[in-house]
């Protein structure tokens, strides 16, 4: 037989055995749907995004229902409830449907509880990117690969990593899919050398940034200059135009991607909410466990303990605070034992969207998530069936102990960027 007809339908049965086919995903996210599911006394379960919000918050909600024959269209259900419909989803695979509406009262909250089908109820609320722009200067790039300062100048070395951990290494590197759920990317800036592409746009755009934060993330993850992570395929999966999120866009997009992630795959959340919120990690829980895609997320930049944010309080994704130019933490970047590790998010220079060779600074947790998601991509592209685990396990092993201050009971690990 041709070796070549042998790696293909090798590579075929690793996607679709060991990461989920397509009746395997989507059975995936109807667990997750149906893991939330549930009723008291007829009224479906109500789940809060804080523990001290209450009903009379609730202004906008997103419902969860199950079509079932024979019952009333639940869609013309809510039309007949007066209720404004912001936006809505349907799994292709499924019988689940996602829908935003906004309501006036909490008795129409009650009587949309009532419905026959719904599933649950949860409050919308939005997320905040911060960042700040500032100087120039590409120290993050020369921290990240030396484990002390002062900084050596060299920005372009990628050390081997001390082989403390058994691993399997390809003697021809995967390209890994980064998916980057942010205000988009400039894909025709220099940085991106035609590796950034549309996944996926809830602006209904074409997943072009008019913001910058998206842009400047995708570059920090795998830019030829400021990355790390050269040769990954950087995939745009748009969720807002602005730098305030709506959390509709945020289930829509990771309910479809777990359908269309190109394997191996890493998925990065630049962003943090105060909160937990139930239906975010399960989804988050199946992209790592059926999937095998680690999820990277920021810490937050609310200067707080880490566990009391999404997702960054997830106890299945890597969490990551930023630091300074002198390694401390950096003032607004959360903190706790939630953290996994650190990384530069002081005045990080990276990719503009205002041009195709521009460049700005910015600072935050955002800035930090990017790096680290760009060297669990080096691992990862060395040993695409790594888990999750398996990498996160590798990031904090090799990571710089003990150099940080101001951490306030956050694990001292600084990322180091190593390969195998």
């Amino acid at each position: 037989m041709d070796p070549k007809l042998v790696l293909i339908v090798l590579l075929s049965w690793i996607t679709n055995t060991v990461h989920g086919g397509t009746a395997e995903r989507s059975q995936a996210v109807h667990d997750v749907f149906k893991k939330l599911c549930g009723t008291t006394d007829g009224v479906a379960n109500m789940y809060f995004a804080n523990e001290n919000s209450t009903l009379k918050d609730c202004h906008d909600v997103i419902i969860t229902f199950q079509e079932v024959k024979g019952q009333p269209d639940a869609m013309q259900q809510l039309k007949d409830l007066k209720c404004e419909i912001v936006n809505e989803y349907k799994d292709k695979n499924t019988d689940v449907s996602m829908v935003q509406v906004h309501i006036e009262t909490t008795d129409v909250l009650d009587e949309i509880r009532r419905l026959p089908g719904v599933c649950f109820v949860q409050e919308a609320y939005t997320v905040e990117f911060s960042s700040i722009v500032s100087s120039t200067s590409l120290w993050a790039q020369d921290r990240t690969n030396q484990r002390t300062l002062p900084l050596d100048g060299d920005t372009d070395d990628i050390p081997i990593c001390v082989m403390n951990i058994c691993a399997d290494i390809s003697d021809t590197p995967q390209t890994v899919n980064i998916y980057i759920l942010d205000t988009g990317i400039n894909y025709s800036h220099d940085e991106f050398e035609g590796r950034a592409a549309l996944e996926l746009d809830q602006t209904n755009g074409d997943g072009s940034d008019s913001n910058g934060h998206g842009t400047h993330v995708a570059a920090l993850v795998g830019g030829k200059t400021y990355g790390i992570a050269k040769t990954a395929n950087l995939w745009s999966v748009k969720v807002a135009g602005t730098t305030t999120v709506p959390v509709f866009n945020i289930y829509f997009a990771l309910s479809t991607l777990v359908n269309n992630v190109q394997q191996p795959a890493i998925v990065l959340l630049p962003w943090a909410f105060p909160g937990v919120d139930s239906f975010l990690a399960s989804i988050l829980t199946t992209f790592q466990t059926t999937l095998n895609v680690p999820v990277v997320v920021s810490a937050g930049n609310n200067d707080a303990d880490a566990s009391g944010f999404s997702p960054a309080s997830m106890s299945d994704v890597l969490t990551v605070g930023a630091t300074t130019m002198g390694d401390q933490r950096l003032a607004s970047s959360n903190y706790g034992t939630v953290v996994d590790l650190f990384a530069p998010g002081e005045d990080v220079l990276s990719a503009s969207h205002l041009s195709n060779a521009g460049s700005v600074t910015m600072s935050g947790t955002s800035m930090a998530a990017a790096q680290v998601t760009g060297a669990v991509a080096l691992l990862k592209e060395q040993n695409p069936l790594l888990t999750p685990a398996e990498l996160f396990s590798m990031i904090t092993t090799y990571s710089t102990k003990d150099v940080l201050g101001g951490i306030n009971a956050s694990p001292n690990r600084l990322l180091y960027k190593c390969r195998l």
